[in-house]
């Protein structure tokens, strides 16, 4: 298991790969989902809200604006199906008072 500092290790992680256009992003999301159980469930719901977040404002920016927060399409994928696991794990542990 994880100790608080390499979950907080992981939200940090997290934070520098949101809004990135690299590789880093399908990086980061493959070996996060990887480490799921481990990662807090604080920083989870945090990750959670920031990607809606991010959603939530690139949606309402104009068509072929720049300022997209989850990165380009294929980052923006990436994100949802993380966001998915994400949701995912969080219900497990409420099921489970985990």
């Amino acid at each position: 298991m994880m100790t608080e500092m390499e979950s907080a290790i992981y939200f940090y992680a997290f934070r520098y790969c949101l809004g990135r256009m690299t590789y880093c992003v399908d990086d980061f999301c493959r070996e996060a989902t990887a480490k799921i159980r481990e990662i807090g469930t604080h920083e989870l719901k945090l990750m959670d809200k920031e990607i809606s977040d991010a959603q939530r404002h690139d949606d309402a920016e104009p068509s072929g604006s720049r300022l997209k927060r989850l990165g380009m399409d294929c980052d923006r994928s990436d994100w949802l199906k993380f966001r998915e696991t994400v949701r995912m794990e969080i219900k497990r542990r409420e099921e489970h008072h985990v």
